[in-house]
């Protein structure tokens, strides 16, 4: 049996706690996926066009810390990192955002969906594991 402890923190200071073990890089994570999906803009324009009005105010609003997360920045910052993403969340599958280069290195996150954050989940040994999907 696994036990884990859950840490409540937003989404790019669960990813900083996962990679560092401590939050003080999510704004530097946060700087680097949106430097990230605004060098891709073909990738992902579409995709935000459907969600916003337009992609440079989305841009500004996912610039801001705060602001809450989608699907398309959790696919950027997975390719970004070039980890995979596991999101855990309480009586569903966990839900994988794969990067496109296959890494043994998975981050962890539970996702609450009546608070709308996001925690880090680590082990009380504080072992990496790896969800063989």
């Amino acid at each position: 049996m696994s036990v884990c402890l859950v840490m409540e923190i937003a989404f790019f200071k669960a990813n900083s706690h996962q990679l560092f073990r401590h939050e003080r890089e999510h704004m530097i994570i946060r700087k680097n996926a949106i430097d990230f999906l605004k060098s891709h803009i073909r990738d992902y324009k579409e995709f935000v066009e459907l969600l916003d009005s337009t992609f440079k105010r989305y841009i500004n609003d996912m610039n801001k810390n705060g602001n809450y997360v989608d699907h398309t920045v959790i696919s950027v910052t997975a390719r970004f990192l070039q980890k995979q993403i596991v999101i855990h969340q309480h009586r569903q599958p966990p839900l994988v955002i794969s990067s496109p280069v296959f890494s043994q290195e998975q981050l962890h996150v539970c996702y609450d969906p009546d608070s709308g954050h996001y925690e880090s989940v680590v082990r009380f040994d504080n072992t990496q594991y790896f969800l063989s999907i």
